[in-house]
């Protein structure tokens, strides 16, 4: 412990836990956060944001799980997927940040995990064997062009919407490091080389650099130690990695042209700027949620009415150091001055009295989603150092933004006047999307998949196999998971911490009914949802 400074220690009440920020002396930061949940979990994370189109941020978070000087297994990601117990295992690349995620509800497993990983991101082979960059990145054979990443970004851009909203966020950002797209754009992957690659994971995967997180029951001075002994003692300080300060504009307009566009469509991005205001972020989610994407809200009455398009929807993309609102318009039916000026009209009316109910709804909804903590195939404890990740990487450490309560408190007395004139009126870039007659000029470059072959010709070595310790049925516990519970007469109470939700069932006899009367009877909430919106926002 004597390696890292305790800087932050805060009680998080709703979650039972303790946050804490530890920084070790080369720089990287640590966050842990100290509960009884047994479903651990770990990432480290680097700001990657990217130079250029070429994908470096997405084909070396591809590249790095190829294997690491520890663990020489040209896929060791699928040896841990199929040989241990956790419950996660992922890794994702943002806009301008890179994660690698892993859970276990094993100690001895979620070690493995964090060990494989660890060293992937601190010494992977790539520096020493280009058949990974190439067929992780892009490679030729002098006939055609393949690469997981290639292929994997044209069918990804493929999508018309997808392929619009990168093309207006490189308006929108037009002239920083933003307007690049960290996934990498097909055209420009097939540019890249090993030695760029090499020294892209050399620049940003320094250890001063990263930023762990650890959560769940655990003794975390031996969690320290590890990262201390096998990562960060290498590397010598660094100052902290500082993101661009890009401000906000004014209208922006462009006609972008794809060959495969069965119908025109459009879609605007708005730049809020840093996300660093936990409380801005719920504000935006619940009047998003509530002017556009529920039904019958006023914006998709507007497009349907006046015949702009067949439907609208927007999204909050807050998972980088900018947050970005996206607008999208299926079908388009109308210029793009023509939607941009209805939109504006509709934004300068907007108010919480227009909004009614439905904003009341959107904030019970998204205040439900986090006290119900039902987040899927995810576990909790991830979602909550996804939401840490970005204040954590920009030097700010602060535990606001799991303060759900009062922060969706503050959200709901939010001035929406001043954030809509701030942030969307008059603001925003528009792109529409338009069927063009493409040709396929694609120059294929000469055969360099040489290494590939080679590298494809290998097998992985029984030591290689065996340095992984991959979990044994004798390593799982086999005692049951004991459940509190009261038996008062013929029923059975069990005690659950709800967060103050009350949850009602209610059965209804059906047997009087008839076949055709059942089947209609399961169309008729799906009924209700389309048209009674107001009995559906009184029920969120």
């Amino acid at each position: 412990m004597e390696k890292y400074t305790l800087i932050k220690k805060e009680e998080l009440p709703e979650l039972n836990a303790e946050g804490c920020v530890y920084i070790h002396k080369c720089g990287a930061r640590v966050v842990h956060i100290k509960t009884c949940d047994g479903n651990k979990v770990f990432y480290i994370a680097f700001p990657t944001l990217p130079k250029n189109d070429k994908g470096y941020p997405h084909i070396t978070e591809h590249s790095v799980l190829c294997g690491s000087e520890k663990y020489r297994l040209k896929d060791p990601f699928n040896i841990l997927d199929k040989g241990s117990i956790n419950t996660y295992l992922n890794a994702i690349t943002y806009s301008d940040k890179t994660v690698y995620p892993v859970a276990s509800t094993s100690e001895k497993d979620f070690e493995t995990l964090m060990r494989v990983y660890i060293d992937a991101v601190h010494k992977p082979l790539i520096y020493e064997n280009e058949g990974i960059y190439r067929q992780e990145g892009w490679n030729s054979n002098g006939k055609e062009l393949n690469g997981i990443v290639l292929n994997e970004m044209k069918g990804s851009l493929s999508d018309p919407e997808s392929y619009l909203y990168q093309m207006c966020k490189k308006e929108l950002f037009k002239g920083t490091p933003y307007e690049y797209y960290s996934a990498g754009l097909p055209e420009a992957i097939s540019k890249g080389t090993w030695e760029e690659l090499k020294n892209f994971h050399k620049e940003y995967y320094h250890g001063s650099r990263a930023v762990v997180y650890l959560y769940g029951d655990m003794d975390i001075s031996k969690y320290l130690k590890i990262l201390d002994e096998e990562y960060f003692s290498e590397y010598d300080y660094r100052e902290p990695y500082s993101y661009p300060n890009v401000t906000g504009s004014g209208k922006k307009c462009f006609t972008a042209y794809k060959g495969e566009v069965d119908e025109e469509c459009a879609v605007i991005c708005y730049n809020i700027g840093e996300n660093n205001d936990p409380v801005l972020s719920y504000a935006l989610e619940i009047l998003i949620a509530s002017a556009v994407n529920c039904e019958g809200s006023v914006f998709k009455k507007m497009i349907t009415e006046k015949g702009l398009g067949t439907d609208i929807n927007a999204a909050v993309d807050d998972y980088g150091h900018l947050t970005v609102v996206s607008v999208a318009v299926k079908n388009l039916k109308c210029d793009a001055d023509t939607l941009y000026n209805e939109l504006n009209k509709l934004w300068r009316e907007l108010d919480k009295e227009k909004l009614g109910i439905k904003w009341t709804a959107a904030k019970n909804s998204a205040l439900f989603f986090l006290k119900a903590r039902d987040f899927g195939y995810k576990p909790e404890g991830l979602l909550y150092g996804l939401m840490l990740m970005d204040t954590v990487m920009s030097g700010e450490y602060r535990f606001e933004v799991l303060n759900f309560a009062e922060c969706f408190e503050k959200a709901e007395k939010a001035d929406i006047k001043k954030t809509i004139r701030e942030y969307f009126l008059d603001k925003g870039c528009i792109g529409v999307l338009k069927k063009g007659d493409e040709q396929n000029t694609e120059e294929i470059p000469p055969q360099n998949d040489g290494s590939l072959i080679i590298y494809h010709e290998q097998t992985d070595s029984e030591e290689a196999v065996n340095s992984i310790q991959v979990t044994k049925p004798s390593d799982i516990k086999k005692e049951p998971k004991q459940i509190e519970y009261e038996c008062l007469g013929e029923n059975t109470f069990i005690p659950l911490k709800t967060d103050d939700i009350i949850y009602v069932d209610l059965y209804f006899d059906g047997g009087a009914l008839t076949d055709e009367e059942l089947t209609a009877l399961g169309v008729y909430p799906s009924a209700i949802h389309a048209y009674d919106t107001e009995l559906m926002d009184r029920l969120a």
